[in-house]
Parts: structure tokens; sequence; C-alpha cells
């Protein structure tokens, strides 16, 4: 999936992702399905003990079988810079999930803030 470094406080444009899945050496296989799905995510700061939060923002799916989203950032996903994980959660109709990997995200500083 691979998350890109954003910018503290902007969140005008939302970020569109494709949820791959691999094999154990991290090789794409295939993107994951969402049809039917309802995402959500979790972010903490990288290598702190203090548990995850939901993300603020709101994730959307946009094509369920090209398994692409996005993630419309809330004000709190993106108001500290820093470095985060980031793992999404798929939730089907049947209540089975798929969780992505954890993700790095960086969320560089700007300098009007």
């Amino acid at each position: 999936m691979g998350l890109p470094t954003v910018i503290e406080g902007s969140n005008h444009r939302p970020l569109e992702l494709t949820w791959d899945l691999v094999d154990q050496k991290g090789a794409f296989v295939k993107v994951l399905n969402l049809t039917g799905a309802t995402l959500s995510a979790y972010i903490k700061e990288a290598n702190s003990t203090d548990p995850p939060a939901p993300v603020s923002g709101t994730l959307n799916v946009v094509s369920a079988v090209d398994g692409t989203f996005t993630w419309q950032f809330g004000a709190s996903d993106i108001a500290t810079r820093g470095t985060y994980e980031v793992q999404f959660i798929a939730t089907f109709a049947d209540t089975t999930k798929d969780r992505s990997f954890k993700e790095t995200f960086i969320v560089e500083d700007a300098l009007d803030v």
C-alpha cells in the first residue's frame, strides 16, 4: 500500500490508496476486493507505548473490485508532525475482517503552524 509523506494540517485533498495483498516476501499478489466492506483505521505514534486511536477522518471505497479507497484526513490525523503507524481494517458484511500491515506514515512540519 505505502503511505506518502504529508504536511501537517494539509487536509484539503483526500489520499487515494490501493489495498494490495502481498506474499511473505512482500511481492505484490493482487488487490483486496473491498465489495461490501466498511473501512476503519487506527493510528499511533511510532515507537510509542500509547494505545492506537481511531483515525478521525473518513475512509470511503472508490472502486471495490480495484481495492481503491480514500482517506479524507480529520484534523487530528495530521495535526502534529512525527512518524506514525497506521493500520487499515476492512470489515465485511459477514463480520469477517482483513487488516493491512502497519504502514509508516510521516507528517512533516508546516512553516506556518
